[in-house]
């Protein structure tokens, strides 16, 4: 294993790859568009209904306050009224996967990412508890301009590149 290691690093200092030109570069770019495409971003609203406080009433409170926010014409501003007050805010404006999994778990990211825009979905959970969610809008990112991420580009293909040269460098 530490032959195997100081081969790698050797490999690594000896195997530089040529610098690219503008035309490889944009060739690979637009063979991986998705590499540098901006995240979607959702806003919606939330109501949230804790278990320790309603223990085994969650699912019947939630389904109830579900039915009653569907049957009006607007989100109410204040939701306060139909859940439990929480950790979790109940408006989330333009976030992204990303930031939404940090502060309210994959779990809840994963559903929230199938939901139909303009209506009422419940429940979704949470590590926190259960959720009403009503979407506002998802925005899927455009793909970014090269111009814009060449630099990224640049290093992502130099990093694919050094690793193939690593491989062959270490098979031969």
């Amino acid at each position: 294993r530490r032959l195997a290691q100081k081969v790698e690093l050797l490999s690594r200092s000896l195997v530089v790859p040529e610098p690219p030109s503008d035309e490889v570069l944009a060739a690979w770019y637009a063979e991986n568009p998705d590499q540098f495409r901006t995240p979607d971003t959702y806003t919606f609203s939330q109501v949230f209904f804790d278990p320790d406080r309603r223990g085994d009433s969650t699912s019947e409170d939630a389904a109830a306050a579900l039915a009653t926010l569907q049957a009006m014409d607007a989100v109410p501003e204040d939701l306060s009224a139909y859940g439990d007050r929480g950790i979790v805010s109940s408006y989330y404006a333009g976030r992204d996967a990303f930031q939404l999994r940090k502060s309210l778990g994959g779990g809840f990211v994963n559903q929230l990412v199938q939901l139909e825009p303009g209506r009422w979905h419940g429940p979704v959970l949470s590590g926190y508890g259960t959720h009403l969610v009503y979407v506002h809008d998802r925005r899927e990112a455009d793909p970014s301009r090269f111009e814009d991420v060449e630099a990224q580009v640049r290093q992502d293909w130099e990093n694919d590149k050094r690793e193939l040269l690593n491989e062959q460098f270490i098979a031969s």
